[in-house]
């Protein structure tokens, strides 16, 4: 590591770098690993401004203070006073250090406080490759600080591996490149399939092979904090005493990140267990070997069911090729990556920014408290639409807008808590009784939780721990004692579920069946707890946090008991009474009941005589409540009709919103008369032909803006027709590779030109990559592809430059 700024590879570039920044107030730094942009151009910006504050964005705790911490050391600045941190619930440092390293909620917070950021002349992004929903929205209220207020303002963004063309074309800014100090990596492979069950068995299986056969600290990329700890449960107990195992993730305390950032004082050899906070934004001392699980936990909004999840997904190119670096800081080193060279093909190559797929309510809050429109404000990426909409609705819910979406005095009061929406919300609309608990509550729920030391859901198990160790809940105290400054004379004896109902009103729940763990929404869709949860035994339960599991019901991870009663005095004014008819196919007839419903959520229900209304729509509903798809998985014409449209509603066509899944049901209950007449059963309702009455659901005019902004097909440019896939998060196509040479321009659909997901085919008709950027491809991987395709494919034509091809329908060499 290198113990001066003169030996870091930015600093011969810093010349170069303050004239450009003069001159431009503004400037991108791409550094590779280790060429020290964190420790030095904050620095470099507070010289060039001469005077006040410099506030470098971190994106996440451990490295705001790391970097304080390492910016003090290098320029002889005290801790404190020249430079600090300031990250939630701890700051070292006020206006006047020089230097500030902070979070991005840290940032918008004092954006919002101080919407000209007086007495701050430089605002630095670092690691904006990671492009958090926080970060991005950060840099878009900067930039309408400079574009509006202070054009003098320096502006930095940085990265080990952003998207410079992208960013640099976006910001008008000059881009320097600078080469890191690194060595040789020899990257070898050891697939471990996608058996995620097994992941933290594999890995731990794989640091023991490969520790007798590497150098130096291990660095061990895991997911997060739950694998983490099975991880090391397995290894503790394997390994020699002279070897360390330590934790790396953002739950830990201030002291146990530094023990696994720093090498073993007495110089034994250590294994360091981390989630991605150690890919880029901070140096762990030591490593000669990395061991690469491949997964990463990415925050995600599903808009049907208006539910944020934290997905496990597959990492990007960049951060494979980050964390492999990372082996490489001090000599030659070792990487083992746990998959096969073909899915690495397939790996995305950036990130996909957060603000394309998160829940946005705490973005437009933001927004309104700002004063600017969405279309008013410049995003790296437009967050969409349809998502920004339905945020409104939600902040709507929570009684933060009014019904015109002015700002309520609630919002008002929510806006200036250092907290998520939700939780700010919960605080400013819980009745006196249960504001103790709601802040304990809001301070837990701010805070993760790997869920681990619990054998139940319960909150009330949080509660009771929290007071009779409050060691072990050290940063919530943190949290809660910032909280308590907004609300001096809190009291109660009440457990908060109200307050908790009152933030996630979506996530009230209702038992299924008396002796179940299944449990009904009323935002839709079930979660569930575990057998042996006493929580089971709950009629109604207010549900403050769940995680999603793929073709299962969502798992219920934090909730409270709510009495029926409850549900009843804060949801007075939206819960309907309807009558509901449903065919019951075994006895053949219909019946009919009354129905007291919150939202999805059924309250009561009583046997009533069957109105005189169309038996259609009757067994459309009886279809819906069974969960019947309409249209059929046999009418693929009109299933893959409605994907698209769907899709199309979810990306800003407005129009769609009778194929939302909400609307659905109601929209084929309107036009049942019509085109659905003498259908008498289930099995008849299924065999219908659906395409003309889903496009009956729509005029010709909107049919003919589908067709053009989300057509059925793309065309090659040899005039083949190949259908789009419109089912996924990202529209899909699959298509003979020779077929799409010569395309400069990655197709796109919408009017956000979402570019297509393109499954390029080889002549056995299988993907052979995967690309979401066509030209890119061709000037990148393609020489790799091509290799393969020419052993494997000898006969075929695989030309050097498919860019400046022409396209074919066979790829089969012609003969002279």
């Amino acid at each position: 590591m290198a113990h001066s700024a003169e030996q870091l590879p930015v600093y011969q570039f810093l010349p170069e770098i303050s004239a450009v920044l003069k001159k431009n107030n503004g400037v991108l730094i791409s550094a590779a690993p280790g060429a020290g942009k964190t420790m030095l151009i904050p620095k470099l910006f507070a010289d060039v401004a001469g005077t006040g504050q410099v506030l470098l964005i971190e994106p996440r705790r451990i490295a705001a203070r790391s970097a304080a911490m390492g910016i003090a050391a290098i320029h002889d600045l005290v801790p404190g006073k020249d430079c600090g941190y300031a990250v939630r619930g701890e700051s070292l440092g006020n206006e006047h250090s020089r230097i500030m390293a902070v979070t991005p909620g840290v940032m918008l917070q004092k954006l919002q406080t101080d919407p000209e950021l007086n007495g701050v002349s430089a605002v630095i992004f670092d690691e904006f490759h990671e492009r958090s929903l926080e970060m991005d929205l950060a840099l878009a209220l900067v930039l309408d600080i400079r574009d509006s207020l202070r054009e003098n303002l320096l502006l930095g963004v940085m990265s080990a591996s952003m998207d410079g063309d992208k960013l640099q074309k976006f910001l008008q800014l000059e881009l320097f490149e600078v080469p890191g100090k690194t060595f040789p990596v020899e990257i070898s492979y050891r697939d471990i399939g996608s058996n995620l069950r097994n992941l933290s068995f594999d890995v731990a299986k794989i640091i023991l092979e490969t520790l007798p056969q590497s150098e130096g600290d291990v660095l061990v990329f895991l997911p997060g904090a739950e694998e983490i700890e099975r991880c090391f449960d397995l290894l503790e107990k394997s390994l020699p005493e002279n070897i360390v195992l330590c934790k790396l993730h953002g739950t830990l305390s201030f002291e146990e990140q530094k023990k696994a950032l720093k090498s073993d004082p007495e110089n034994r050899r250590k294994i360091i267990l981390s989630t991605n906070v150690a890919e880029s934004s901070l140096t762990v001392e030591g490593v000669r070997c990395v061991i690469d699980s491949g997964w990463e936990k990415r925050m995600s909004f599903s808009l049907d069911s208006r539910m944020n999840f934290l997905d496990l997904r597959r990492i990007t190119l960049a951060s494979a090729i980050q964390r492999s670096g990372r082996a490489g800081r001090l000599a030659p080193g070792k990487a083992v990556r746990c998959w096969n060279k073909v899915l690495e093909n397939s790996l995305e190559k950036h990130i996909m920014p957060e603000i394309l797929t998160a829940e946005l309510s705490g973005v437009m809050m933001t927004l309104v408290q700002w004063g600017a429109a969405l279309e008013q404000l410049r995003f790296p990426d437009k967050p969409p639409v349809s998502s920004c909409n339905q945020a409104l609705e939600v902040l709507k819910e929570l009684k933060l807008l009014d019904k015109d979406g002015k700002i309520t005095a609630s919002g008002r009061k929510a806006v200036q808590l250092p907290l998520q929406i939700r939780t700010a919300a919960m605080l400013c609309r819980c009745d006196d009784i249960d504001r103790l608990s709601a802040m304990k509550i809001a301070a837990i729920l701010e805070e993760k939780d790997d869920f681990r030391f619990y054998g139940s859901a319960d909150l009330r198990m949080r509660l009771a721990e929290w007071d009779s160790n409050k060691r072990r809940f050290g940063i919530q105290q943190q949290i809660f004692n910032r909280i308590k400054k907004f609300f001096p004379e809190a009291n109660g004896d009440g457990d908060g579920a109200e307050a908790v109902a009152l933030a996630f009103p979506e996530w009230v729940a209702k038992k299924r069946s008396p002796n179940g763990t299944e449990f009904q929404f009323a935002g839709a869709r079930a979660g569930s707890l575990t057998e042996t949860d006493p929580l089971r035994n709950a009629e109604f339960l207010a549900v403050a946090r769940v995680d999603s599991r793929p073709g299962k019901s969502a798992a219920i991870r934090l909730a409270l008991p709510l009495s029926a009663a409850s549900v009843e005095k804060i949801f007075a004014d939206e819960i309907t009474e309807k009558t509901i008819t449903f065919f019951d196919s075994e006895n053949d007839r219909f019946y009919a009941k009354k129905v007291r419903q919150l939202r999805s959520l059924i309250i009561s229900e009583t046997p009533c005589a069957v109105p005189d209304d169309d038996l259609v729509e009757a067994l459309i509903g009886e279809a819906f409540r069974r969960g019947i798809e309409l249209p059929g998985t046999e009418d693929k014409a009109g299933a893959a009709f409605l994907q698209r449209c769907r899709f199309a509603y979810q990306h800003g066509m407005e129009k769609m919103a009778a194929f939302a899944p909400e609307n659905f049901q109601e929209s084929l209950r309107e036009v049942a008369g019509t085109f659905l007449q003498n259908i008498l059963s289930l099995n008849a309702l299924k065999k219908v032909q659906w395409l003309p009455v889903l496009k009956a659901l729509m005029d010709y005019t909107v049919l003919m803006e589908l067709e053009e902004l989300f057509p059925e097909f793309f065309t090659t440019p040899v005039g083949v027709k190949y259908r789009i896939d419109y089912s996924g998060v990202q529209p899909t196509l699959s298509v003979p590779l020779q077929q799409m040479y010569g395309v400069k321009i990655h197709p796109a659909v919408g009017k956000e030109k979402l570019p297509l997901r393109i499954e390029l085919l080889n002549p056995a008709q299988r993907a052979v990559q995967i690309s979401c950027d066509l030209p890119g491809f061709w000037q990148g991987n393609w020489h790799l592809v091509q290799k393969e395709l020419r052993s494997r494919y000898p006969k075929h034509e695989w030309p050097d430059d498919p860019a400046n091809t022409l396209p074919g329908r066979s790829s089969v060499k012609r003969k002279n």
